[in-house]
């Protein structure tokens, strides 16, 4: 096979992998959501928030760490293994001890919980290494296979302890044996470990590459997840369960548009950082690609939420459906935020993004609380939905400083091709009188999509294609190069 042949199968198995793997936990969850109360997830949110909060306060960017080294494996990986085993006790221990205070303002089951993660998570840390290994040798086939026999494991324990009765005890379930076939799964296809013997030198050498990562990591759970522990201490565990499924069912087809965008963007700067012009180029075709697939998927989620929410989840989920609508504004402005983090990297300058996290960290610090105080779940949607639209407005105006870019070529032909499709939905429904939440959905679907494509292209023409073969382009080069090294 030719080095071209092996590397656009190599670019199909991720991206076939990824998009399988999103299925997979769309369907799964919408089984364990009709099987669980909203409560439980709740619940499992909080403990997650505890113990994501441990591993971001012990933890130093040792996977980025060992990512960058090129050289002397055999001292730094076993260093790294160390590391997060160390992390690991230390977090189980910390949980511990916290207990009961974690029991007595959060209740019983949250406090157990958080115990169980803490102790299944080991698992995942000691993980770590053997997968870091493994994408060092490009070779992402047997990678993607354990993935999604694990997610298809996973989700069948458990939605099997849900069909027993189990709550928030399946949503553990699934998380650790998630966390135990991945670990094992890495163990097992990674040849051999260069090395045991970890060493304080390469030990230390680690923290200080880390230490930036640290903060970035601390103002990253501010700023993305605090509006986790506010819902959930402020208003209720249900309404974080509503506000976590809310998020998971809003980022979903965005994120799948961050995949590619973080697969090609990057590469493509990186190359072209000598090159204003060229950048440019490329970085406004990125970004209209970014704002033609998510502008349409936002609007058209919001206009068909009341259909989606009761069709796949069920009567009892239908309060998250304004919360689905706020968290859209916040899904769909992260890709076009990202794209500018993949520039500021490629160039050298990542601690323009590390401002700009800390400032939306600081935002939601001074708004959250108050909103979530006084208009609960949908409070919190609209500080991260907000500080997301701070980090999007400070990242371009940062951006410009390095690319030359027409904002409103890029924007305003889908936010009008979004405006006139939703128009022409609410126009059809006033008059044909369609029923039944299929053949509501089905309606809007095919209104919207076809009246958005339509004006889309009037607008922008022959720019479309030219960008999608952009995209492809990209993802094969991407690709090659990985198999070339």
């Amino acid at each position: 096979m030719t080095d071209t042949r092996h590397a656009v199968r190599q670019t199909a198995w991720v991206a076939g992998g990824t998009y399988a793997k999103t299925l997979i936990s769309f369907a799964a969850n919408i089984v364990l959501m009709r099987l669980i109360a909203p409560e439980h997830f709740g619940l499992l949110a909080m403990a997650v928030f505890f113990l994501t909060l441990g591993r971001k306060l012990l933890g130093f960017g040792f996977n980025h760490a060992l990512i960058h080294r090129q050289d002397n494996l055999d001292r730094y990986a076993p260093t790294h293994f160390a590391l997060h085993g160390l992390t690991a006790a230390l977090i189980i221990v910390a949980t511990a001890l916290s207990y009961p205070l974690v029991k007595n303002h959060y209740g019983y089951e949250t406090a157990s919980a958080l115990i169980a993660l803490a102790i299944f998570g080991a698992f995942e840390a000691v993980g770590h290494t053997p997968r870091i290994l493994l994408e060092k040798n490009i070779n992402f086939s047997p990678l993607v296979k354990l993935d999604l026999i694990n997610i298809v494991a996973s989700n069948a324990i458990g939605i099997a302890l849900a069909l027993c009765g189990f709550g928030w005890q399946a949503l553990v379930g699934r998380q650790a044996a998630a966390w135990i076939i991945q670990s094992l799964g890495a163990w097992k296809l990674l040849p051999a470990m260069p090395g045991w013997r970890p060493s304080l030198e390469s030990g230390r050498w680690f923290m200080r590459f880390g230490k930036p990562m640290w903060i970035a990591g601390i103002a990253t759970l501010t700023a993305l997840q605090f509006d986790d522990f506010l819902v959930g201490s402020l208003d209720s565990k249900t309404a974080l369960g509503y506000y976590s499924r809310a998020y998971a069912l809003a980022v979903l087809p965005t994120a799948m548009i961050t995949h590619i965008v973080t697969r090609v963007a990057f590469p493509i700067y990186a190359g072209l950082q000598n090159d204003r012009e060229r950048l440019s180029r490329a970085f406004g075709r990125v970004l209209r690609f970014i704002v033609n697939t998510t502008t349409p998927m936002g609007v058209l989620m919001a206009l068909a939420a009341t259909e989606l929410v009761p069709l796949f989840f069920g009567e009892r989920w239908l309060p998250m459906t304004p919360l689905f609508r706020l968290l859209l504004i916040y899904t769909c402005l992260r890709p076009i935020y990202d794209d500018c983090g993949q520039l500021f990297t490629a160039l050298g300058r990542p601690e323009e993004s590390s401002r700009i996290l800390v400032h939306q960290a600081a935002f939601v610090l001074v708004t959250c609380p108050p909103l979530t105080w006084q208009f609960g779940a949908g409070g919190a949607a609209v500080s991260v939905g907000l500080a997301m639209l701070l980090g999007v407005v400070q990242a371009y105006q940062r951006a410009l400083r390095y690319v030359n870019l027409d904002l409103r070529q890029s924007f305003i032909p889908p936010a009008v091709a979004a405006t006139v499709a939703a128009a022409g939905v609410f126009a059809v429904l006033h008059f044909a009188g369609f029923e039944g939440l299929i053949t509501l959905l089905a309606a809007k679907t095919v209104v919207f999509t076809s009246i958005f494509v339509l004006v889309l292209v009037l607008m922008q023409g022959g720019r479309i294609a030219e960008d999608i073969r952009f995209i492809q382009n990209g993802l094969r080069a991407k690709s090659h190069e990985g198999e070339s090294q």
